[in-house]
């Protein structure tokens, strides 16, 4: 039996995996970066819908933490607030997406210097 763990997140970017799962990079107040596989994100039954996966959207889940760089999976979760930024650069990334890498950029500099 798995051990779920609650905590806050904040979505860093959600992958297509298959028809209806997500691989999704999530920033943890408890575990830091992980990825969660979600299973079938377009179904009107899943506990976790796509608009909750749009970067920087904060959320509450119940998870596992399996560690060691594997998937884990979400059990759970509410959104917690959904930040709107309406910029767009002329690259055409949002402001979104720029931050999001960021934040993602920051975690892996943070990583190599432990």
């Amino acid at each position: 039996m798995a051990q779920y763990y609650s905590s806050k997140a904040i979505v860093l970017s959600a992958i297509k995996y298959g028809d209806t799962s997500r691989i999704v990079r999530l920033y943890t107040d408890q575990f830091g970066l992980i990825s969660v596989l979600i299973n079938s994100v377009s179904s009107k039954k899943s506990t976790v819908r796509s608009s909750m996966l749009l970067p920087l959207t904060l959320l509450e889940i119940i998870h596992t933490h399996k560690g060691n760089d594997k998937l884990d999976r979400i059990k759970e979760a509410k959104m917690d607030l959904c930040v709107w930024i309406i910029s767009n650069n002329v690259s055409g990334k949002s402001m979104d997406d720029r931050t999001a890498d960021f934040l993602d950029e920051t975690e892996l500099i943070n990583t190599e210097i432990r």
